[in-house]
């Protein structure tokens, strides 16, 4: 059981006057004719006087501002007679140097037996710092709704579709271009409605997006199609953003900007590559057949050297006839995978063997885990995607000697792992995104040739085995790019 305390220790605590003294509001007393009778220590200091300066000496209309002490006769002392109370007066209050404060003050009338008012107990507390707080408030809200204003007048200035949703899933915002797109001529645009006009297999991207943004990310894009007002669908990107500075009524911050025409010449410019790549294939088939003979033939050797040169160039225009046939297969979602098991150790080897007979420029750096892995996958087309990754990276560093391709093996996920190192240019932060894209170039590259293909269908490819390929670079030192695929165990 707890000790009890010393009772001469409670009766320090109900220490009533020092309390009255103390207290962090000032108290005052005053007669009915407002002469001042009694006040504590917080309310002196505030007041900057004595105690022999304002007692009995001074009425409560003497320390109110003019219109305070004009309001306090008329009103003040009328009511107190009257109700016997006063609550939240706003009265400016004068200190001894001419100086004032807002105060706030709540009465109570103190009576005798017959029912006469005999003095007026007031509490005051000074408001200052309140009163600051509630001019920053309202500072910020004006400030808070011309931002709003400009932000609104501004979006309805621009062609894309803008909007703002709120932490509730509602919409909030939405400028004019959206009602137009939707047909739509009164404000009756909704979250639903909105939802309701997307592609049906766009709508589980956008939501995979949104949930993933909402934990993890602060802003996302998604590609998706909207059906517009004519009801037929058009292609948008649309952008959406978590504001630094976000509030409940902007939770998110939306864009979409219409990309209709650019998947309409992306989707000509396939058919054309896809019809001149099927009309390529037979007579590059039937030349290299016609080079092979010559080769079985006995010829001088400068004829010998000429076959095996445009034997070697038209490798490479296969491999490029091949590389666009890809990019069809994958349009279209028809990309097929040939399995099988093998050594990636041995597949490696051969492919980087290969590589080293088409560069003069760099050394094509090899380096293995000393045990032999074993995978199931299409040989053919992991050995694509090394070759792709690796005539990159010769490409794009011009000034480097050498291109590192490092094979290693994680135990504990049982999956081999493939990193292509290179000391080149580098890619840039806004470009880092995009480099997976179908034709997609960065500025650095437009000198150099190329469709912009590799990545794109290395990605795919991958993807079709349940891996991804990452990157990662610095600009002016370099870029790795690497890829894994289990190990194969019977």
């Amino acid at each position: 059981m707890p000790q009890l305390p010393d009772p001469d220790f409670l009766a320090s605590l109900a220490d009533t006057e020092f309390i009255y003294q103390n207290s962090p509001s000032g108290y005052l007393s005053i007669l009915p004719d407002g002469t001042i009778i009694r006040l504590n220590r917080t309310l002196l200091n505030w007041l900057g006087y004595q105690e022999e300066e304002i007692l009995y000496q001074k009425k409560f209309g003497d320390v109110l501002c003019k219109g305070g002490a004009i309001h306090y006769e008329m009103f003040f002392r009328p009511m107190i007679t009257v109700n016997g109370n006063i609550r939240e007066f706003n009265y400016e209050i004068l200190r001894k140097d001419g100086t004032s404060f807002p105060a706030l003050i709540n009465g109570e009338g103190v009576y005798d037996k017959s029912g006469n008012l005999r003095a007026v107990t007031l509490v005051i507390m000074d408001i200052t710092q309140r009163n600051l707080y509630e001019k920053e408030l309202l500072k910020a809200k004006e400030q808070a709704k011309s931002e709003k204003e400009r932000f609104e007048n501004l979006a309805e200035t621009l062609p894309e579709m803008i909007w703002t949703i709120n932490s509730e899933g509602q919409l909030t915002y939405y400028n004019q271009m959206t009602l137009k797109y939707f047909g739509l001529t009164n404000k009756t645009l909704s979250t639903a409605l909105i939802f309701s006009r997307i592609y049906s297999s766009d709508k589980i991207k956008l939501l995979r997006k949104w949930m993933l943004k909402d934990h993890e990310q602060k802003e996302f894009t998604v590609v998706l199609r909207l059906l517009n007002a004519s009801l037929s669908y058009e292609w948008f990107r649309v952008n959406v953003i978590v504001p630094e500075k976000h509030t409940n009524d902007m939770r998110w911050f939306g864009t979409c900007n219409s990309i209709n025409e650019h998947i309409k010449a992306m989707k000509r410019k396939d058919e054309f590559i896809n019809m001149a790549s099927h009309e390529l294939k037979t007579p590059v088939t039937v030349l290299q057949s016609y080079l092979q003979l010559m080769q079985l033939y006995p010829v001088p050797d400068p004829v010998k050297e000429f076959v095996d040169k445009s034997l070697h160039t038209l490798k490479k225009f296969q491999f490029l006839i091949s590389s666009l046939l890809n990019v069809a297969v994958i349009n279209t979602g028809e990309l097929t995978l040939n399995l099988s098991v093998f050594s990636l150790n041995n597949l490696l080897e051969f492919t980087i063997d290969q590589l080293r007979h088409t560069t003069s420029t760099h050394q094509l750096i090899l380096t293995m885990e000393a045990k032999q892995i074993f995978v199931k996958a299409d040989m053919e087309r992991i050995s694509q995607v090394v070759t792709n990754i690796v005539s990159n990276a010769i490409k794009y560093s011009p000034a480097a000697s050498s291109v590192e391709i490092k094979f290693s093996f994680n135990a504990e996920t049982s999956k081999a792992q493939v990193r292509i190192i290179d000391f080149g240019v580098g890619i840039t932060p806004e470009d880092m995104n995009k480099i997976f894209d179908r034709y997609y170039r960065v500025e650095i590259e437009k000198n150099k040739p190329g469709l912009g293909l590799g990545l794109y269908i290395s990605q795919n490819i991958l993807l079709a085995h349940a891996s991804r390929l990452t990157v990662e670079s610095e600009i002016g030192k370099g870029t790795t790019f690497c890829f894994s695929l289990p190990e194969y165990r019977q």
